[in-house]
């Protein structure tokens, strides 16, 4: 009868791993490219789909008007964070690898996110 409960925690830390991978609170948001319609850039601006420019994090997923992607792999650097993520969109899918860090600059929160596949470097601001 010890060996039910033994099997079930064991069941239990092997998934913890799986379940711990979320984006910290900074992280989670809505975030629009900078420069884009500041105007729109309001919390729920994302769900009343007031611009295709806006980003929204929740936990586990990041969504744009077209696509969507679910966290992977979160790794905390002294930097920002190593992400990754499976997406789809459109009938495609693809795996990204980037860099994430959230900055406070002049008063704003911004997401800088590096991909070196593709050499791009994206700011997005928080939309607060």
């Amino acid at each position: 009868m010890k060996l039910i409960p033994a099997t079930a925690m064991m069941f239990a830390l092997l998934a913890a791993p799986a379940m711990a991978q979320q984006f910290p609170k900074d992280f989670q948001g809505e975030w629009i490219a900078d420069g884009d319609e500041p105007s729109v850039c309001k919390p729920g601006a994302f769900d009343r789909m007031e611009s295709d420019a806006i980003m929204k994090v929740t936990a586990r997923n990041t969504s744009q008007i077209e696509s969507g992607c679910q966290l992977k792999a979160f790794k905390g650097q002294t930097f920002g964070a190593s992400v990754r993520l499976a997406c789809s969109g459109e009938g495609n899918t693809w795996q990204v690898n980037e860099i994430w860090s959230v900055r406070k600059v002049a008063g704003r929160t911004l997401l800088i996110t590096a991909s070196a596949k593709d050499n791009r470097i994206s700011v997005l601001a928080k939309c607060e």
